[in-house]
């Protein structure tokens, strides 16, 4: 059996039969040489883990018909973690993508900031699909728990008009409570959390203002200036480490 991780979409799933199409495809069949009677181990987009034995190996059609032995079920939070970064330049949102995966934001909600150097015009379906694909190297390689739901870039007065459950939090260069004092005397940890996350150069005046007034908490990560990429991974592991692992 490979030790690699396959990502299976829920759609492809029947009962104790599933097909293996396209990347995941090619990286099985072509890479690693699957044969029926082949064990792999497979994960869907809600967290559940397969294991699996392929039954046939239709190169024509590249497809790898699979036979269900087990099914787990996804891995349990105590908090759903939305981080929410302000948009960033290529490298550094893939980055944020890559690393909240792993660290196990349930949804990531990119906001299109004032000082946001990156923008995101009219290729929002693009970068999502882009991220996504990301998302699920990242949940195969660290075996995350599930793939995060990304979101199309949304502008700060729609993501602040969507409305959001559970506890609500930004990144304030400002002053605000420590992350360490966030839990307070909570008996038990929220069923939800967002975190809100400023671009390089941090929250305009009047965005700041927007912010307190949608009922988010200002959080301090202390006097260290920290690069916006930085920022949310560190404040998204905090939350993690305090509420999930």
């Amino acid at each position: 059996m490979t030790s690699e991780y396959f990502f299976l979409p829920r759609a492809d799933v029947e009962g104790s039969s599933a097909v293996l199409r396209g990347a995941e495809y090619h990286h099985l069949a072509r890479v690693l040489r699957v044969r029926p009677g082949g064990r792999v181990w497979l994960f869907d987009e809600d967290g559940r883990r397969y294991r699996a034995e392929a039954a046939a190996v239709r190169e024509k059609e590249e497809e790898i018909d699979l036979s269900i032995l087990e099914v787990l079920p996804p891995r349990g939070v105590r908090t759903r973690i939305i981080l929410a970064p302000a948009l960033l330049k290529t490298g550094a949102m893939d980055e944020v993508i890559l690393k909240a995966c792993e660290l196990g934001a349930s949804r990531i909600s990119p906001v299109e900031s004032e000082r946001s150097v990156a923008r995101s015009g009219d290729h929002s379906r693009r970068k999502v699909e882009r991220w996504t694909r990301l998302a699920r190297a990242a949940a195969k390689q660290s075996r995350a728990a599930r793939v995060p739901l990304i979101d199309a870039p949304a502008s700060l007065a729609d993501f602040l008009a969507s409305g959001r459950d559970g506890r609500r939090i930004f990144l304030c260069e400002h002053g605000g409570m420590s992350l360490k004092s966030l839990r307070g005397g909570e008996e038990a940890p929220p069923a939800e959390a967002t975190v809100l996350v400023g671009p390089e150069g941090g929250w305009s005046a009047r965005e700041e203002e927007a912010i307190r007034a949608a009922e988010f908490e200002a959080v301090s990560l202390g006097e260290t200036i920290l690069r916006a990429e930085t920022a949310a991974l560190a404040a998204l592991a905090v939350l993690a480490h305090e509420w999930n692992w």
